[in-house]
């Protein structure tokens, strides 16, 4: 009657050791730390599927090449990459300062597409 209670007092205390050595070094913190860094990562915002439709919405209007408002045309993939790169994209969509605000004589566009452009440009403007 003993000798299986002995016999489960060892294995409990194996268990408990094999815990305590699997969590060493283990540290919570860092571990969500680690995911939120890799969460720009994992989340890929691409002319195609987010960006095209941004500006169809708000900017093409004025920017096609049809009319190219200002000198800037931003309805194809590669004209809206050349405006990006220069920089004058996202100042004129976040208003900032030495910029002309766009949209014209409308509200700022909303913060999620103005930070999907910004996405897109600083990930290196995915088709």
């Amino acid at each position: 009657m003993i000798l299986p209670m002995i016999h489960k007092c060892i294995n409990f205390f194996k268990l408990l050791i094999l815990l305590m050595i699997a969590t060493i070094g283990c540290d919570e913190s860092e571990e969500v730390i680690s995911e939120n860094d890799n969460l720009s990562d994992e989340i890929q915002v691409t002319y195609g599927v987010e960006i095209g439709e941004i500006l169809l919405q708000n900017c093409t209007y004025c920017h096609s090449t049809a009319l190219a408002t200002g000198g800037v045309v931003l309805d194809t993939y590669e004209d809206a990459r050349v405006v990006g790169q220069t920089g004058q994209l996202l100042g004129a969509i976040t208003h900032a300062e030495g910029f002309t605000a766009m949209p014209l004589n409308a509200p700022m566009l909303p913060a999620e597409d103005i930070n999907h452009i910004r996405t897109w440009i600083e990930t290196g403007f995915p088709r």
